[in-house]
C-alpha cells in the first residue's frame, strides 16, 4: 500500500517481536499475546478515508469481513 510503510513497519515489528518473546518466556510458562487490529475509522483516520473513498473500498477488499471497522 502507497504510503503505508511506517504502518507495515510498526505491524511487522509487533508480530516478529510477540514470536521472540514467545521462544524467551516460554519456557518460564508466560505466554505472549498480540492484538494487531485492521484498518478502523477513527477521529484521526476519517479525513483520509473521506477524501479518498477508492482507498476505503480496496483496504476493505483485502480484509476478511470485507469492510473496514
Amino acid at each position: 500500500m502507497p504510503d503505508g510503510g511506517h504502518y507495515g513497519a510498526v505491524k511487522a515489528a509487533s508480530e516478529l517481536l510477540a514470536k521472540v518473546w514467545a521462544k524467551e518466556l516460554g519456557p518460564r510458562r508466560i505466554r505472549v499475546n498480540v492484538v494487531a487490529n485492521g484498518a478502523i475509522v477513527i477521529d484521526f483516520s476519517r479525513a483520509v478515508y473521506e477524501a479518498r473513498l477508492e482507498l476505503k473500498k480496496q483496504i476493505a477488499t483485502a480484509t476478511a469481513l470485507g469492510r473496514i471497522g
